[in-house]
């Protein structure tokens, strides 16, 4: 690459200088590296050249005119100047003759200066076809090379032969008329002088040897001299052009055609890309000087190698991870799971956690799993690869393990929930590749423009844009201008005003004329001369005159940044200009000034003022509707592991064992959060005893005392790290910073966890304490505190799921460990996530798919609507990239590229399209370039140099700035001349004043304090604490100056050196100081910069401090003050670097050493000399330590010592006691800065007589009578308790007092005086006996006294029809065996659930042999008989088989295994002939005779036939099958009988809807109905089970709605009696617990429940129909006869405590006294009829209870209800025969089927 320092001009290397003049495929050594190069081996006098020979830049050359002619630059030193010579910006033939005529040092030292002029006079054919400036021309070449000026002769001579046509064509014809005319003694010293310079071609620049004309020149010569010397070059002339030859043919060996195009490529790597063993990608260079073939040679190369930067550090990490090495390009994570999906506008992505066990990292501070980072699971050591992004980061979730990813392409279909990965992330930011790489294969090159300069490299006539192009295009520069001006045409530049009369210095003016003048132009600004400036001066004008370029004012003009931070800051000045509409596409903008910019606002203003059209405006509304509403319906169905998913989620994946043990004293809708132990318990005055069993299981199942199982954690509690975070100053955290760069769009990626069902939780925490039982038990969950619960959950979620084969094998969760429990709930919200997730994706995906890609075609639209009118587009060019398709709808014509240096180069050829007509690229290569991933692509193949670095080689006409506005000269002086060879300075920074308290305005620390070893760590960056203490230190000095906070800004290299600083900077001091790292400072600037260095170590590795652009950066970021820290010696070592002569020039103005001068503003003779940290205590307030004597307001000597700042004492606060004397008589107790407005009333406490009699300390200026008495209240209740309330408030009436109660069911208990017994319930154990015999479990109160016991939570142990042991809780109607099904067959195993029907095996049927083979199926009975003939086979001890034909040869001998095989068993073994068959299932060897004997005997019982040995169910023996086929058959027909059709029941339950809607009691049983509706809407086919569930509930519904109607007309509050009262709330409660027991029972009762139901039914109905009856006596005034009162009321009485504790329950025969009573009643005073169909309904509402099944003689099924036994005698409905029997006797040819 050629350098020209700052204006591009060529620089010499060591000879031989080898320039490649061809197509330009090679490279040429970088500037700096030749400068290096040229240090080692010329020594200190090269360094001594180099300086002499500093250049003007090129606008001084092209755009100044040829009269005017100033001083140029000196040769030497600012020491030892040589006089300055003459500049031209172009050579006229006079000035080519006056320069040949001039000695040879001025000759050299003017084209030197004037190298581009002098170049450009030898490609003018004017020049060069007048014969005597030609001899010019050869003179002054002659000159150059006899110079030995190795570094500029050698890289100009090349420039003129490979670029000056004209010269050589003209040389070509001079030379043939030399030989012809014969004049050689005229020009013999002309063809010395080409001689001379054919030899140094040769020997110099060996390269160029085929361009000069040797043979042309060889036959000219007659002087025996030259043909001596011609035939002396002649080898070596024939040599070098061998060796080019050569050469080429071995670039085309090197440069060979593509393996494949670039556009088959797929972005993402491919699993065998990543392979260690796989073959290197075919890569090439980027071309930096010279041109590429074509089109498509060049987007190969960037397409390539741009996919390789992100890709290398991805493939090589992956190879160590293969070798079993760690790797730094890539971060493993393992133990990584799949958490649950989440759904966004995107599509469905997902939620994983990894283990961070061994982790150390800030994830707040580190580049780690950022936005957009790419990611690859595997499982089987990355030979498969699953890819995914980082969507969404959480740093506080990130310490948990947990991040949102992704998957990328159908890598979802390989996700496995159940699966353990390893993931690897790639250190290169996918996100900035991916649309950027998509953008190149989408280029159509016919259609791009600026294919000349980007691709072919002709930079020399650079013509206007097109839109210029035409007549009288003239411009308005009103913006510039400080006077009036006509309207000029910019490309004549005879029109432009001078600088003088804008606000614009010469160089900015000139960048001006060339960004408006060419189609494609370059404007270099090194710091501080004002480059986002020029651009926005650029912007203005361009708007002004909008009508030139865009006349339908619908092409507006595109600014493109790199990152989001320098797009806002650009974004922000352009908003300021009056008038113009910006659009800021993308969200990730942090600048409020634009947020009313915003693409995503800006939509949402348009689509509320209805601003679309009318078309879009409703197709805009509609599809966000459609699009919203399918998120949200498979928000319904996918799960998340937010919030505790509860037990009623989960039903469908847990067992029925389980599931019931949950339900066991557990609060409805709780049961996992406090199994989990999220919730504890407490018992209000009440101990749980060694007796107390109910409760002892209560608090044994939470498990969250002390002493619980919990297992202890390793994990520490992180809680409080964030407390002393909010105390320091704030920073931007490096994840963020990342994160605000580089995401495009973000607007669009808000994750949607999902759960369709009411969160508990918030359920809970709005209601506070909810009961754990609803009927008020005084058992009570309380929240625990939101710290604990949460650090709960993190530790329980943090636990790997357990195993499908452990989860089946615990018998009860009650017993098991917290961390057990929490293991287990995990394995259930994974099963349950797979199975929505499964579902959503063959469902669901493919029409959400298509609904977002619609959702995103028509808001596109809108964004185009919008964006057409803006003046302004801000994008990033990732953004523009990912936004192509927006970017051709609005044709943007002018693209500006700020920053353009640091841009890779595919970004901005991606983010161009066909309507762009101008390209302006504003930027510096010496601050800012490409950072490249992979660093072997920036070393060996170019790819760190940006489009406008690359121009700029190619000798594209460009400016430099050369006026800075920002440094102070002596800061600018650091960069200038060690990094640019020419800056200016503006007036402005000439008037800075000195640095207050600091003896120099820049000063470097010198320090040898090492950096901290961070080897073990996390390496994101290096920290040196003795840098960070001291730039704290001074900082804190420099505040104490009186400087504001926001005009000092820290910088350092190194992240980890900016949290060391900010560790140690308090909010309190510093707020307002900004700290920062150099990348993230770029393109800012503040008054004071104190920059840490931080790099100090033995091997004096300086790290990327040496890189000249961060040097830049670094060095040019202070206005005023700039302070430097570091170990120097260090970096006076790197003889490489600028550093050398940089702290050599520090050095000569003496601005370096051990110490900082400081010195007192108010005492300038105090000076001090600060060296470490310690020694800032020699000026604690920033002066010196004299007092500072100053009198305060108050009259106090202000205690502080000098202090420079807060001079006014404004600040200072007198801590001296305030000496005051207040009203009362007391002192002031208060500071004296606390009553500058006056002293507030005393606040001395004294003793008070109150008028209660009292006396309480108060406050002294408290009146007494307003003052309330705080002592306890003296005055006794009326239930003879003390009041326990304080003197000033008000008696209570109801009594706290707790003392002991009788309730009703002859229990006692702990309750409040003034509660009552109607209200208490009872928590001592109920222990009732069953009606199942077990016990119950319940404590009095669970079983409402006795009334209404809960469910038995006894194991049923019943044999199910299919075989099963039924291990549901204790049931009347066993539910549906769960179970797996056990029917196999020799082909497959039943996959479904044992309720389910089974589907016959389709297979053929396997059973055959030499006689005999079945045709049929294996699903269907075999049409062959059982084969009886002996087995011919031997067995392997070589005696023969005792078995039979066809079947399994069994595994015993009769001879090596006598005494097994004659075991008695049947009888029959020890016959000679006796054959013996080996069982399938269990293995057992059985004489066949006997066993063909027993297994076809009938029996009374039809069931599945076993092995008489060990009663193993016989299913998978040939010879057997037909028995064991029918007894399936008959199963599968019981499974298909208990299964029955929905809309039945629908049916009935609309009818009961219909029959009690209009109740005004509705609300009460709506719940109800709303579970069987779902219950119902839920399954497809329901067992026999739930269909009588469900008919006794819609039996039982109607009458509990009838009797709430009853008590709905009785009015009054309680009904009177002589000894008694009835509570008609208390009534309509029971009423209400009776529909709750049925509602919790899920339509599974025991049968226990089923006649609790029904007698509390029954007592509910007599007692309500007792009380409307005495309610109808009462409001009629009907006085009724003592004895038939007597009757009413003892009835009433007696119906009212049946069933309470030990009172029997109400029987028949008193229902039947109460419907006479009130019969009677009814009829002697006229009340009104009474019906009985009620009684009736109920009676039959209870339904069957278990029973058996039986086969009629034609072998259909039938089904016995009660207890089985035949009592009735019918006919089968299949055949008519007759079925069941009388007196438990079965009819003739009836069986039972035990199935």
């Amino acid at each position: 690459m050629a350098d020209r320092g700052d204006n591009g001009g060529l620089n010499s290397c060591r000879r031989p200088y080898r320039v490649r003049v061809s197509s330009g495929r090679g490279n040429i050594a970088s500037g700096s590296d030749r400068r290096e190069e040229t240090d080692k081996h010329d020594g200190n006098s090269c360094a001594t050249r180099r300086r002499g020979h500093q250049r003007p830049s090129e606008n001084d050359l092209k755009y100044r005119p040829s009269s005017g002619r100033g001083r140029g630059r000196g040769r030497g030193s600012e020491e030892d100047a040589e006089p300055l010579t003459t500049s031209f910006a172009y050579l006229r033939h006079s000035d080519i003759a006056a320069l040949a005529c001039s000695p040879a040092s001025d000759i050299v030292k003017c084209v030197t200066d004037n190298e581009i002029a002098f170049v450009s006079a030898y490609s003018h054919p004017p020049n060069c076809t007048n014969q005597q400036v030609l001899k010019h021309l050869v003179k002054i070449l002659y000159v150059l090379v006899e110079s030995n000026d190795e570094l500029y002769a050698p890289p100009i001579l090349a420039q003129i032969l490979s670029q000056a046509e004209p010269f050589l064509r003209q040389l070509n014809i001079f030379i043939a008329c030399m030989a012809i005319e014969k004049k050689e003694s005229e020009n013999v010293q002309y063809l010395q002088y080409l001689v001379c310079i054919g030899t140094f071609v040769i020997e110099r620049i060996p390269t160029s040897v085929e361009a000069f004309p040797y043979e042309l020149l060889c036959s000219v010569s007659e002087s025996p001299h030259l043909r001596q010397r011609m035939a002396h070059l002649k080898p070596k002339m024939e040599l070098m052009r061998g060796k080019l030859v050569v050469s080429k043919v071995e670039r085309q060996r090197q440069d060979p055609e593509p393996p494949e195009c670039f556009r088959d490529i797929q972005v993402l790597p491919q699993p065998l890309e990543l392979n260690p063993e796989s073959q290197k990608p075919f890569l090439r260079a980027n071309i930096t000087i010279g041109s590429y073939k074509n089109w498509d040679h060049y987007l190969d190369v960037q397409y390539r190698l741009l996919r390789e930067d992100f890709m290398g550090p991805l493939r090589e990490g992956i190879c160590c991870l293969h070798e079993g090495e760690k790797s730094t390009y890539i971060h493993v994570y393992k133990h990584v799971c799949i958490l649950e999906p989440v759904c966004t506008p995107a599509g469905i992505g997902f939620q994983i956690q990894f283990d961070t066990t061994h982790l150390k990292v800030k994830w707040e501070h580190s580049k780690r799993l950022i936005y957009g980072s790419l990611l690859c699971l595997s499982d089987d050591n990355f030979n498969t690869i699953i890819f995914a992004t980082v969507f969404k980061r959480d740093p506080k979730l990130l310490t948990e393990g947990i991040i949102s990813i992704m998957l990328e392409g159908q890598c979802y279909k390989l996700l496995n929930f159940a699966t353990e990965y390893v993931m690897a992330e790639s250190s290169s930011y996918f996100e900035a590749y991916r649309h950027v790489l998509e953008g190149l294969k989408q280029i159509n090159p016919p259609c791009m423009p600026f294919g000349d300069y980007i691709v072919g490299c002709m930079t020399q006539d650079v013509p206007p844009p097109r839109y210029l192009r035409t007549d009288n295009q003239k411009f308005d520069l009103k913006p510039i201008l400080k006077l009036k001006f006509p309207k000029i045409s910019v490309t004549d530049l005879k029109t432009w005003p001078s600088f003088r009369d804008t606000c614009l210095d010469e160089s900015q003016l000139k960048a001006l004329q060339l960004a408006l003048g060419q189609e494609v132009s370059l404007i270099q600004g090194p710091p501080g001369t004002g480059k986002t400036f020029i651009g926005l001066k650029i912007i203005e004008i361009l708007l002004l005159n909008r009508s030139i370029f865009d006349r339908s004012r619908s092409s507006p003009i595109l600014v493109l940044c790199y990152t989001n931070h320098a797009l806002d800051q650009f974004l922000e000045l352009v908003n300021g200009l009056k008038g113009t509409k910006i659009a800021r596409v993308g969200g990730r903008s942090k600048s409020p000034l634009l947020a009313d910019c915003t693409l995503a606002n800006l939509l949402t203003e348009y689509n509320e003022q209805r601003r679309f059209l009318p078309g879009l405006q409703s197709r805009w509304t509609k599809i966000k509707q459609r699009h919203y509403r399918e998120m949200g319906e498979i928000n319904s169905i996918l799960i998340n592991n937010g919030p505790i998913i509860e037990l009623e989620v989960l039903k469908s994946v847990i067992l029925p064992l389980h599931y019931n043990q949950l339900c066991v004293a557990s609060e409805p809708g709780m049961e996992i959060s406090i199994w989990l132990g999220l919730w504890s318990m407490s018992a209000a005055g009440y101990e749980i005893g060694d007796g107390d069993q109910g409760a002892a299981a209560v608090a044994d199942m939470l498990e969250l005392t002390e002493g619980s199982h919990e297992e202890p954690s390793t994990h520490s509690d992180d809680d409080n790290d964030d407390d002393d975070d909010d105390e320091l100053v704030e920073v931007d955290q490096e994840a963020s910073l990342i994160e605000d760069d580089r995401i495009s769009e973000p607007e669009d990626t808000d994750l949607r966890p999902i759960s369709h069902h009411k969160l508990t939780e918030q359920k809970v925490k709005q209601s506070g304490k909810p009961s754990f039982h609803k009927d008020g038990s005084e058992w009570m969950s309380v929240q625990m505190n939101d710290r604990s619960r949460q650090k709960k959950r993190k530790i329980g979620i943090s636990n790997c799921p357990m195993k499908e084969q452990e989860a089946d094998a615990v018998k009860d969760v009650l017993l098991l460990t917290n961390k057990q429990r929490w293991m287990l709930y995990r394995y259930w919200v994974q099963r349950l996530q797979h199975e929505r997730f499964d579902y959503v994706c063959s469902s669901h995906t493919g029409s959400y798919e298509a609904t977002c890609k619609k959702y995103t075609s028509i808001k596109d639209e809108c964004c185009i609507y919008v964006l057409r009118g803006m003046d302004v587009v801000g994008m990033t060019t990732t953004g523009a990239s990912k936004h192509c398709s927006l970017l051709r709808h609005i044709s943007p014509r002018i693209v500006i590229v700020e920053e353009a240096a640091e841009v890779f180069e595919a970004h901005v050829i991606a983010a161009l399209l066909p309507s762009v007509q101008q390209l302006v690229m504003i930027g510096d290569h010496k601050q800012l370039r490409p950072k490249p991933s992979n660093y072997d692509l920036e070393r060996n193949f170019n790819f760190n140099v940006s489009l406008f670095e690359r121009l700029m080689n190619n000798k594209m006409p460009f400016i430099t700035l050369t006026s800075q506005h920002r440094m102070r000269p002596e800061i600018a002086h650091l960069i200038c001349p060690h990094i640019y060879n020419h800056i200016e300075n503006s007036e402005n920074v000439l008037k800075y004043e000195p640095i207050k308290g600091v003896g120099k305005d820049i000063y470097f620390i010198d320090h040898r304090w090492p950096e901290l070893d961070r080897s073990g760590e996390e390496k994101y960056s290096h920290v040196n604490t003795h840098e960070a203490k001291y730039m704290v230190a001074l900082c804190h000095h420099l505040l104490r100056q009186g400087y504001k906070p926001n005009q000092i800004t820290m910088l350092t290299m190194y992240r980890g050196q900016l949290l060391e600083m900010r560790r140690r900077m308090k909010k309190a001091d510093f707020g307002g100081v900004r700290i920062a790292v150099v990348d993230d400072f770029q393109g800012e600037e503040n008054d004071i910069i104190l920059l840490s260095l931080v790099r100090s170590n033995s091997r004096k590795d300086i790290g990327f401090l040496k890189t000249s652009n961060r040097i830049c950066v670094s060095l040019s970021r202070a206005k005023k003050g700039f302070y430097v820290i570091g170990n120097l010696s260090m970096f006076r070592g790197n003889d490489g670097t600028v550093w050398v002569n940089i702290l050599l020039d520090m050095e000569k103005r003496h601005c370096i050493g051990r110490a900082l001068p400081l010195y007192c503003q108010n005492h300038p003779a105090y000076k001090v000399f600060i060296e470490t940290p310690e020694d800032f205590s020699k000026c604690p307030e920033g002066g010196c330590l004299e007092k500072c004597l100053a009198r305060l307001k108050c009259g106090h000597m202000c205690p502080r010592l000098c202090h420079p700042y807060d001079q006014e004492h404004v600040v200072c606060k007198c801590e001296k006691r305030c000496p005051k004397q207040l009203p009362c008589g007391h002192c002031c107790e208060l500071r004296c800065y606390q009553c500058e407005k006056g002293c507030p009333p005393c606040s001395k406490k004294v003793l008070r007589d109150m008028t209660c009699g009292h006396s309480i300390l108060l406050l002294c200026h408290k009146d007494p009578k307003k003052a309330f008495c705080t002592e306890v209240c003296n005055k006794m209740l009326p239930c003879g308790h003390l009041c326990k309330l304080k003197c000033s408030e008000p008696c209570s009436k109801l009594c706290q007092v707790r003392i002991e109660k009788e309730l009703s069911c002859g229990h006692t208990t702990q309750a409040k005086c003034s509660e009552h017994l109607q209200d208490l319930n009872c928590n001592a154990p109920c222990s009732s006996k069953l009606l199942c015999d077990h016990t119950c479990h319940g404590t009095c109160g669970q079983c409402r006294n006795g009334r209404l016991h809960v469910r038995c939570a006894a194991n049923c142990g019943r044999t199910l029809p299919c075989g099963h042991i039924c291990d549901f809780p204790c049931t009347s109607n066993c539910p549906p065996c769960n179970k797996q099904c056990t029917n196999l067959c020799n082909h497959s195993q039943c996959p479904k659930k044992c309720h389910e029907p089974c589907d016959p095996c389709a297979e053929d049927c396997s059973w055959q042999c030499d006689h005999f083979k079945c045709t049929k199926r294996c699903g269907e009975l075999c049409d062959r008989p059982p084969c009886n003939e002996p087995c011919t086979k031997a067995l392997p001890c070589g005696h023969p088989c005792i078995g039979l034909c066809g079947e399994v040869c069994p595994i015993l001998c009769r001879i090596c295994d006598k005494d097994k095989v004659m075991e008695i068993f049947f009888g029959s073994e020890t016959e000679e002939d006796a054959r013996f068959i080996q069982l399938q299932d269990c293995k057992h060897v059985l004489e066949v005779k006997s066993l063909d004997t027993w297994m076809n005997e009938s029996e009374s019982e039809v069931q599945f036939k076993s092995c008489p040995k060990c009663k193993t169910v016989i299913r998978r023996h040939l010879r057997y099958g037909n028995i064991v086929k029918q007894s399936l058959i008959d199963m599968e027909s019981i499974k298909r009988m208990q299964l029955a059709n929905e809309d039945k029941l629908l049916g009935e339950v609309e009818k009961l809807t219909k029959k009690v809607t209009n109740s005004k009691n509705y609300d009460y049983i709506k719940g109800t109905i709303e579970l069987i509706q779902a219950l119902l809407s839920a399954r497809k086919q329901l067992s026999q089970h739930y269909i009588y569930a469900v008919q006794n509930c819609t039996l039982i519904i109607p009458e509990v709605v009838r009797l709430l109607d009853v008590l709905e007309l009785v009015t009054c509050e309680e009904l009177s009696y002589k000894t008694f009262v009835v509570s008609l709330p208390h009534l309509k409660n029971d009423i209400l617990n009776l529909l709750k027991v049925i509602q919790e029972a899920q339509f599974v009762f025991c049968d226990q429940q089923i006649y609790d139901i029904f007698t509390e039914l029954r007592r509910i109905k007599c007692t309500v129909e007792l009380c409307d009856v005495k309610f109808k006596l009462t409001t009629q005034s009907r006085v009724l006869k003592a004895s038939e009162e007597q009757a009413l009321s003892s009835l009433t009485c007696c119906i009212l405590k049946r069933g309470q504790g030990k009172c029997p329950k109400v029987t028949e025969v008193e229902e039947g006294n109460v419907a006479h009573l009130i019969a009677s009643l009814s009829k002697l005073y006229n009340l009104g009829p009474v019906t009985e169909s009620e009684r009736i309904g109920i009676v039959k509402a209870m339904g069957p209870s278990q029973g058996h099944w039986f086969k009629c003689p034609d072998g259909h099924l039938y089904y016995i209800a009660g207890c089985g036994g035949a009592m009735v005698k019918g006919k089968c409905p299949d055949c008519g025969n007759k079925v069941g029997g009388r007196l438990y006797s079965l009819a003739k040819g009836n069986q039972r089927a035990m199935l």
